[in-house]
């Protein structure tokens, strides 16, 4: 296919032979361009991990919070692992009993419906005991019915492995169920190893599958 710049200068050139008839069509200019520009997720590795912050509560629970400054910015958790053992370290603690929620846009992760994991948490340092919760998109609330909560997140029993990894489809059933944010949340009462970096230390979150919403 070529690089990025290639494939948009060739819509780019094709684009004023379909305006012609685009009015007769009931469709804007405007409409098809986006169309032709719209990412096709899955192309790149990088499209598997996150991507956006969401959301960064570490007192969300009531315990205790981080009081490193190198481990507070939530924006660590975005792309691909790449901790490192001094600082900066790469990775944001979650806080005791707290929570970080993270996005895939512009895509979307999709469950396999195969027995491989769905979705991998990469943690650093000490392994802490984390709920994930995967807010879906409108046609898979519809399809989750009352397995949503009034929160819009769908919180999983199935906690991730040792490898930090889940077969969300093993619980929730079925491929192609699609979800746009993944909140984390610490289970509270661990830390005591590391005081000043309390709850979970996320360095990374990939879906396995990801698609266009």
């Amino acid at each position: 296919m070529g690089d990025d710049g290639a494939v948009g200068r060739r819509w780019h050139l094709v684009a004023p032979l379909l305006v012609v008839a685009l009015p007769a069509c009931g469709r804007t200019p405007v409409a098809w361009f986006e169309a032709f520009d719209a990412p096709r997720c899955g192309e790149r590795a990088e499209d598997g991990f996150a991507q956006v912050v969401v959301g960064y509560e570490p007192t969300a629970g009531g315990g205790a919070w981080p009081l490193r400054d190198d481990v507070i910015d939530p924006e660590a958790a975005l792309g691909p692992p790449d901790h490192q053992p001094t600082p900066p370290l790469g990775t944001v603690s979650i806080g005791d009993g707290g929570t970080l929620t993270i996005g895939f846009e512009p895509c979307v992760m999709a469950t396999s419906g195969s027995p491989a994991a769905d979705l991998v948490v990469y943690e650093a340092g000490f392994d802490e005991r984390v709920v994930v919760e995967l807010r879906p998109t409108p046609a898979t609330r519809d399809q989750l019915g009352d397995r949503v909560g009034r929160d819009g997140y769908v919180r999983l029993s199935t906690a991730p492995d040792r490898e930090g990894a889940i077969d969300v489809d093993a619980e929730l059933g079925g491929a192609g169920l699609q979800f746009d944010a993944v909140r984390i949340r610490d289970v509270a009462g661990q830390g005591l190893e590391t005081v000043n970096t309390p709850g979970a230390d996320i360095d990374a979150l990939e879906a396995m599958v990801v698609a266009n919403e």
